[in-house]
């Protein structure tokens, strides 16, 4: 695998700090998510505790569609509530 190559470049201080912001952001969305994921998880397989390794994350980042996790799973989805 060859190396990357970057070109060197000089950001404004705005820049700076709106990556530093944009980072912030990504910390608490990957924190909600992986609420979201453990969630999802305990619906569709409660069995689970690798909740990053399950099929629903897969599902959750967008591999898979919801149909094809719940056939994978083997989950009907009943009737009514």
């Amino acid at each position: 695998m060859s190396e990357r190559k970057f070109t060197p470049r000089t950001i404004t201080r705005a820049e700076y700090y709106q990556l530093l912001g944009l980072e912030a952001i990504a910390r608490r969305h990957l924190a909600a998510m992986k609420e979201i994921e453990a969630a999802a998880t305990r619906i569709t397989e409660p069995d689970e505790k690798d909740f990053g390794g399950s099929l629903t994350s897969d599902y959750l980042w967008g591999s898979r569609d919801l149909t094809e996790l719940l056939k994978l799973l083997k989950i009907e989805v009943a009737d009514g509530e």
